[in-house]
């Protein structure tokens, strides 16, 4: 499970190996109501480890939605997700402590249909990415954005849609040490591209395209 090596590793061991076992319970719900539709998806995650137990995680995630509908041409949903992960130790050094990963999300989206082919949508959301220990490569960040797009959908249940999504984001890992002419703060816009092919009545082909720009107003 780990990598590390040298004596002293991990409790006075000679190594780091481990072994963990992961148990898992989950609940679903979907109810329609008229228009309206709520889903919910909750569970747990229970991680064991069987000598660092001070490594052991119950992780509590959620993935709630409420699908709404003011008629059958303008339509959105308000969505809010928890995914709690244990990242791998091969960038960690220090095992007397948990290295857990949470990413919250939390969005509202829109939809309104033109006519039979073509639509407007349009999103706000905050997506967080929090570490437990600083990871090489792998930034604790938090990220608010806006996107506004243009949809169209064939009678066959083939759609293509293109997005462009601005917002502004920070690097949030408190434990991470200082480093000169480091900006932390970034302005980010994407330019995404969903197409959605129905090839048959049980075979559909999804591509995503994506150009991701970030930036930052002081030297990085």
């Amino acid at each position: 499970l780990f990598h590390a090596g040298g004596v002293g590793v991990g409790q006075g061991r000679p190594d780091a190996a481990e072994s963990v076992q992961v148990r898992s319970l989950s609940l679903r719900y979907a109810r329609a109501f008229g228009l309206q539709r709520l889903e919910a998806d909750v569970g747990l995650v229970d991680y064991t480890y069987d000598t660092y137990r001070q490594l052991d995680l119950l992780a509590r995630n959620h993935d709630l939605r409420w699908r709404w509908a003011v008629t059958p041409w303008l339509t959105g949903s308000l969505r809010t997700q928890r995914d709690e992960s244990v990242n791998s130790f091969d960038d960690a050094t220090v095992l007397t402590r948990g290295n857990r990963r949470v990413r919250r999300f939390d969005g509202a989206d829109l939809r309104w249909q033109l006519d039979g082919a073509w639509s407007l949508v349009a999103d706000v959301q905050e997506v967080r990415n929090a570490n437990e220990q600083p990871l090489i490569g792998e930034e604790s960040t938090r990220l608010r954005s806006g996107a506004v797009g243009l949809r169209r959908d064939t009678p066959k249940g083939s759609s293509a849609a293109f997005r462009w999504r601005s917002g502004r984001g920070e690097t949030i890992d408190p434990d991470r040490a200082p480093v000169p002419l480091r900006d932390d703060d970034f302005q980010q816009d994407e330019w995404l591209l969903d197409l959605r092919w129905a090839a048959s009545a049980r075979t559909r082909i999804d591509a995503n395209i994506a150009r991701i720009e970030r930036r930052h107003e002081r030297v990085a």
